[in-house]
Formats: C-alpha cells, structure tokens, sequence
C-alpha cells in the first residue's frame, strides 16, 4: 500500500531572515497508556531498589579474593579518593547533558514543547529503571566493593559497600550518554555535529567507569554489566515509544517548523 504524505505547515515566529529547515524525524510524543504506566513501574522500581540497599546489612565477613573472577581479582584492595570524588562530579554533571541540550534546542526552535516534555518523561522513566535494577542487584551483595580488601578503610563501610556488582554511576552515566546521543541524531540527522556528539557523551562515560574502577569502586565486570545495562534500558524505553509513534518527520529552523505525517 502507498504511502500518503500529508504536510501541515506551522509558522512559529515572525519572519526575521530567510533561513532553511533542516528535515529530520520527530521525537515520539507522550502517550498516556504507555508513560503512565512505565512511569509508574520505573517510580516503583527505584524505591523498591532504595529500600533494600538502605536495609542491606554487613555481613558477618569478607568474602575471600579467590571468590573474585580472574580479571577482577588484581583490583581487589585498589582505592584513591581523587578518582572517586572525580567520578562522582563527571557523572552528576553527564547526567544533564540530556537535558540542557534538550533546554536549549527548545528554546532555539529545534524542538518543540510537546517534544521536548517527551524527552524529558523518557529520560525520567530509563534513570527511575536503571536505578531500580541497580540497587535491587547490588543488594544480594555477590561481592565488595574493592577498597574493603583495604582493612583501614573497611572499618567505615556500610551494607550497601558489600555489592559492588553492578555499577550503578556507569549505568547512568551511559542511560544519559544513549539519549544525549539519541537527540543529536534527530536534531541533526545530516550534520556531523551527530557524531561528535555522541563520541563526546559516550566518551564522558566511558571516563566514569575508568574512574569508578581507578577509586576502588567497581571491578571491571562491574562498570563493563553497567554500561550494558543502562544502554540496554535507555534503547528499550526509547525503541517502546517509536514503535508506538505515528510516524512523523519534522523540519525545525530559525522561522518555522513543517510537521510531516505519514500513514
């Protein structure tokens, strides 16, 4: 069957100069039978996740280093406090890439209102998620954090230090990275803005897990499952809403923006 193309054409603001849209797909609007429900599970997810990681007790000892897998085991013992205290100020400030640049591509005309909400119930939705699941599996604590092989800085430990895997920073830090990269490529599908973009996001949280390993944090494996997990999470939740949106391309420029729906 043929595809009709019916094109409606919104002008958003007084004409100041004559300028050229860029045509790109639309970002897939918010739907009430898919982001209340979701949003709902991820909100439950997370708190659920919250409460057994705040009531993870110590347990009564260590797990021995032979327990570690192999590649894992040269990390055991490993702390700096400068790669931690680096890692947490890098991955606090990754995770508003999303959302200053979505900010700013709303107030640029790029994007619009409706999409723009849109970005930010998703991105919600992927961190609620991600969290969750981190923290429910760190609570049955398969093994410590590095810096406890340390005795001087075990004594300061809590519960929550007895579940390294998986990294809940690297998981974040790569949710924020898929959408920042998700937005490049829709704003700018024929620039290749797109994939410095995305080198620069991936690259920042690429940094977090290094620094997550380098402050005795995370092993390996740790930051390695993280990053697989919040893509993982952040592709799912974003591939759920295309699929259930009408397929709609966009061109957005300086003086207008023309909305083209396909069926």
């Amino acid at each position: 069957m043929r595809k009709k193309e019916f094109i409606i054409v919104l002008i958003l603001a007084v004409i100041f100069s004559s300028s050229w849209a860029k045509e790109r797909e639309s970002i897939p609007t918010l739907s009430l039978g898919l982001d209340v429900p979701l949003g709902i599970f991820s909100a439950g997810t997370a708190l659920t996740g919250l409460y057994f990681i705040k009531n993870t007790d110590i347990p009564k000892s260590l797990k021995d280093k032979s327990s570690l897998l192999p590649w894992d085991k040269p990390f055991a013992g490993v702390h700096s406090s400068t790669a931690d205290v680096f890692s947490d100020i890098l991955n606090g400030g990754s995770l508003m890439f999303p959302i200053v640049f979505a900010g700013v591509a709303l107030q640029k005309d790029e994007m619009v209102a409706g999409e723009f909400w849109s970005v930010l119930a998703m991105y919600s939705e992927a961190l609620a998620l991600q969290s969750g699941l981190n923290l429910l599996t760190r609570s049955f604590q398969l093994w410590p954090r590095p810096y406890l092989y340390n005795a001087e800085k075990r004594k300061e430990a809590k519960g929550e230090a007895y579940g390294s895997f998986y990294s809940g920073h690297v998981s974040a830090s790569f949710t924020s990275a898929v959408f920042s990269s998700y937005l490049f490529y829709k704003l700018f599908p024929n620039s290749s803005v797109k994939y410095w973009g995305s080198a620069v996001s991936f690259g920042v949280a690429s940094a977090v897990a290094i620094l997550r390993v380098a402050a005795g944090k995370h092993y390996p494996t740790d930051v390695v499952v993280g990053a697989l997990m919040g893509s993982g999470i952040s592709i799912g939740i974003i591939a759920l809403h295309e699929k259930l949106n009408s397929r709609v391309s966009v061109a957005a420029g300086p003086s207008q923006v023309l909305v083209s729906f396909s069926f």
